[in-house]
């Protein structure tokens, strides 16, 4: 994970990285003086639009007048208007694929009108003068942990009303809730949600205004005085905050660009039905930009002290509230969704990096724990023997002795080779040729190796044909237990011959040393099997890592030595080459492998470039060169450019 307090990078690349904490300062609309001409200057996210306009009260809301900028190929466009004031009503006119035009909110607007208008306002966040150094100096001291909390949680608009029914303003708030909450013995309000929302009847829970202040109650400055009054009381305040969903609302986040922009584009994994709503891509940099950065908006401009994180249970889940059949299994088979769990725990870990003493509060309906912990990142050789060993098996967190958590392998193991090869498919299957089979695949993990070599060794014991053998490995694949990765195959030599064998791992390598008899005191003596059961792991998060992205993972070997244990390739042929090492000490052979590569491929390019038609494909420059490594300490980045990652990093 790249967050840093000292970030080099401009605020697009962060961006679109999936890395900024603060995309609100550069998204959206804000004051500026651009070229000695005082204005607003307007960026949004809308990267499979034809065309995008900027309409309001400063043009007659004319489609034709403004049209933005693309900024190259990010998907930011961007627009600079002299004379714009603040309060100024806006909205975007977005030209989609099929050459409609919609009229969309600013997603990062910091205020809105009030509904049922939706109309974004131009306003200037900064500038209101907090006094609550108190307070802050006292969370500091006092960490929340330590000491008993008593939440009052509340709805601003019927908490407490007028006698003609109109709400309470944030001002009315602080004048009746805070005497209200310190006599009652509460040290917290929680409110539900107070982020721009259309429709009165969901409290809040389906959000249009990730950055703006619902405003019912009142300006952005007035909520900022509400906060500044509850801490000057001593009172912590809570905000509920919804990234498990948001609404169809046409003027809304849905269908942004006239596709599945902030959302995914399949149903079974893009919407909740029962609650009308779409589900966030939490698998794009960009949409991960957005949520972070609207948690720690709150936290960075409201001052408030903690964030209840609505219906996590939802996010967890593929088959969340779904029936067979409609939703999508993760890339081991499960129902786990696993890119929601990495969004979650960078989330954590974002808050807490910048706000140490925030509160961080799961509505959580099931039973995950830690589902934010991180790995430690100093990890011994022996804390990874037993790793591999005891799998990434969810029943494993309910037991406490290492004992009985390495039987939960062998468990799935010998259902997987009695029972499971038959039930996928209703083919009845030899349960001891399929034991055989998995002993042999493990004996050829992280490997290269042929399929005659491995049916070679069942065969030696069994009267069994190769075409069997084929369909038990199909069937295998099919339950998510063995998986091949493909080699890549650029023609770097015409005289060398690539290796395009597949590689051949277990989606859990605690499948294949069940498979073997090993445990993991077996390694201290057999550290050439550990590291292929090491590049299994490593392969295997990186094909979790590849799902998240739309990536491939891949792997290079050719007949003059060079090779790569993993291609990192993205869609837009981006890739980095990785060598994966289980010590320290092949950290330099490592590189110059890794470094060897590159440099065939800058002279490949070299001799395709020289010809006016070039039959050839230039190929592009690897963006990272990676050792990933099993007991470094620390990352690094060599002299060279190679970068040096800790396994215990891989997860950030």
């Amino acid at each position: 994970m790249a967050f840093s307090l000292n970030d080099k990078r401009t605020p697009l690349e962060q961006f679109l990285q999936g890395e900024s904490v603060t995309a609100y300062e550069f998204m959206g609309s804000h004051f500026v003086n651009w070229g000695d001409r005082d204005g607003v200057v307007f960026r949004v996210w809308a990267p499979n639009a034809l065309s995008v306009s900027v309409v309001g009260d400063f043009n007659d809301w004319n489609p034709d007048a403004n049209y933005m900028y693309k900024i190259d190929n990010s998907g930011v466009w961007e627009l600079f208007i002299e004379g714009v004031w603040e309060y100024a009503c806006y909205k975007y006119c977005v030209e989609t694929p099929s050459m409609q035009k919609v009229m969309k909110t600013d997603p990062y607007a910091f205020h809105c009108q009030t509904r049922p208008d939706n109309a974004s306002r131009v306003y200037e966040i900064h500038g209101y003068e907090w006094n609550d150094s108190e307070w802050l100096e006292h969370k500091k001291a006092h960490p929340h942990k330590n000491a008993p909390i008593n939440v009052y949680e509340m709805h601003a608009g019927s908490w407490r009303k007028y006698e003609d029914g109109n709400v309470f303003s944030y001002k009315k708030l602080a004048e009746e809730l805070i005497p209200y909450v310190k006599e009652m013995g509460y040290t917290h309000i929680e409110f539900m949600p107070l982020t721009e929302y259309p429709f009165d009847g969901s409290w809040g829970y389906q959000v249009t205004g990730y950055f703006a202040a619902t405003s019912r109650y009142g300006t952005p400055k007035d909520l900022m005085y509400f906060v500044d009054k509850c801490h000057q009381e001593g009172i912590g305040v809570i905000l509920d905050w919804v990234p498990a969903h948001f609404p169809k609302d046409e003027h809304g986040l849905g269908r942004f660009d006239g596709t599945g922009c902030y959302e995914y584009e399949d149903w079974r994994i893009g919407e909740h039905k029962e609650w009308g709503t779409y589900i966030f891509n939490y698998a794009r940099y960009e949409v991960a930009s957005f949520l972070l950065s609207s948690a720690m908006f709150w936290l960075d401009q409201y001052h408030i002290d903690g964030i209840r994180v609505d219906a996590v249970a939802s996010m967890l889940y593929l088959d969340y509230n779904r029936k067979d059949g409609e939703w999508l299994a993760n890339i081991y088979g499960g129902r786990e969704n696993l890119v929601a769990v990495d969004f979650l725990q960078k989330l954590n870990t974002v808050v807490h990096m910048f706000h140490p003493e925030a509160m961080m509060i799961a509505e959580e309906s099931t039973a995950w724990p830690n589902v934010t912990g991180f790995p430690p990142k100093d990890i011994k050789l022996e804390d990874l023997f037993f790793a591999v060993c005891r799998g990434g098996w969810p029943r494993c967190m309910a037991l406490s002795k290492d004992s009985a958590k390495l039987e939960i392998a062998k468990d799935y193991y010998r259902q997987i080779y009695q029972k499971d090869i038959s039930a996928i498919d209703g083919v009845n299957r030899n349960p001891e040729w399929a034991r055989t089979l998995l002993w042999s695949y493990a004996r050829n993990m992280a490997t290269t190796a042929k399929r005659k070599n491995i049916f070679s060794d069942v065969k030696a014991t069994q009267n069994v044909t190769d075409v069997t053998l084929s369909s038990y490995i199909d069937a295998l694949e099919l339950l998510y237990v063995v998986k091949d990765i493909d080699a890549w195959t650029p023609h770097l030599r015409s005289k060398t011959a690539i290796r395009a064998a597949k590689k051949h791992i277990f989606v859990d390598p605690s499948i294949g040393l069940a498979a073997l008899g090993v445990n993991p005191d077996y390694f201290i003596n057999d550290l050439d099997l550990f590291g292929h059961v090491f590049e299994n792991m490593v392969l295997r998060d990186l094909l979790v890592f590849a799902e998240k992205h739309n990536a491939r993972v891949m792997h290079y070997t050719d007949d003059m030595g060079v090779e790569a244990d993993a291609v990192y390739q993205l869609e837009d042929g981006r890739y980095a080459l990785i060598e994966i090492k289980t010590g320290v000490n092949k950290i330099p052979e490592a590189e110059k492998s890794l470094l060897r590569f590159k440099d065939i491929i800058l002279k490949y390019n070299e001799k395709a470039l020289e010809k006016e038609k070039h039959p050839r494909d230039v190929y592009k420059e690897p963006s990272a060169l990676i050792v990933i490594c099993a007991n470094a300490t620390m990352a690094y980045t060599t002299e060279s450019g190679v970068r040096v990652v800790p396994v215990g990093c891989l997860r950030d």
